[in-house]
């Protein structure tokens, strides 16, 4: 009987110790202190050439704070009675820095529906990277297959 309320004892201990309020991935932690602070988008590249920013961008921002909670300030347009305005939203997360890649984690969001991206410093501003592979498809108009390639953008954020 020992043996069985010594077992129960060492297990329930090894539960508390092993739980812990993070255990969705977002564990948060500190991040570098030169990523603290505002830093809003100036320029996107896509494989290196300019991609216009739309008006409603312009005034996209990121804002780190040192807990590593962040907050994602952004503007869409709407469309309203033929008109375009720009809507602005923002939304909260965690952020985790481990060597030069950042993953985003939204309040609500799954931990499977973190954004990951590579970043670097470069001439005191911050440039986040997303890599990834466009599929191929047929264009509708022309019917001219267009083949998969690989994508590399990058957007360029000043610190405020």
């Amino acid at each position: 009987m020992k043996k069985i309320n010594f077992l129960f004892a060492l297990l329930f201990v090894c539960t508390l110790i092993s739980c812990d309020k993070d255990d969705d991935g977002s564990t948060g932690g500190v991040i570098p202190s030169e990523l603290v602070g505002t830093w809003q988008l100036t320029e996107r590249t896509s494989n290196g050439e300019n991609i216009a920013l739309a008006e409603c961008q312009e005034g996209d921002q990121y804002v780190f704070n040192a807990d590593a909670t962040f907050k994602d300030i952004f503007s869409e347009p709407q469309f309203v009675n033929g008109e375009t305005i720009c809507s602005s939203f923002s939304e909260n997360g965690k952020v985790t820095v481990e060597g030069n890649k950042i993953v985003f984690f939204y309040e609500g969001d799954e931990p499977d529906e973190a954004d990951f991206y590579d970043y670097e410093i470069r001439n005191g501003d911050l440039i986040l990277i997303y890599e990834f592979v466009s599929t191929g498809f047929i264009d509708p108009v022309t019917g001219e297959e267009i083949p998969s390639e690989a994508v590399r953008e990058e957007d360029r954020y000043i610190k405020l």
